[in-house]
């Protein structure tokens, strides 16, 4: 028969991704942020949505920086992070989208 449930087997686990050639740990964003994941479609609250996802996720992965040195980061690292953010959260994604979007920001620099 199998094991009961706990509730600890329902936290999910953080996912390791290279990025710029260095390890680093994702967590999955919680039940509190799945708002944020249905305005991402929205025209009007994309933007940001995409920001607060980034925002709350990298607060995660850095808990001793600001919101305030978060928010400071170029934003064509919020494009490179949140492909990887998607992916840790089970979401497929079209990384050739992202690219296109990061191409405009350092074609405008």
């Amino acid at each position: 028969m199998p094991e009961d449930l706990k509730f600890e087997d329902l936290k999910g686990e953080a996912k390791e991704f290279i990025i710029r050639g260095k390890s680093v740990r994702i967590p999955p964003l919680e039940v509190r942020d799945l708002d944020l994941f249905l305005k991402v479609s929205d025209p009007d609250k994309g933007v940001d949505a995409l920001k607060e996802i980034f925002l709350r996720t990298m607060k995660r992965i850095f808990p001793e920086r600001s919101e305030e040195e978060i928010l400071s980061l170029p934003a064509n690292v919020l494009l490179e992070f949140i492909v990887y953010i998607l992916k840790a959260n089970g979401l497929e994604v079209k990384e050739e989208v992202f690219r296109k979007v990061l191409e405009g920001f350092q074609s405008e620099s």
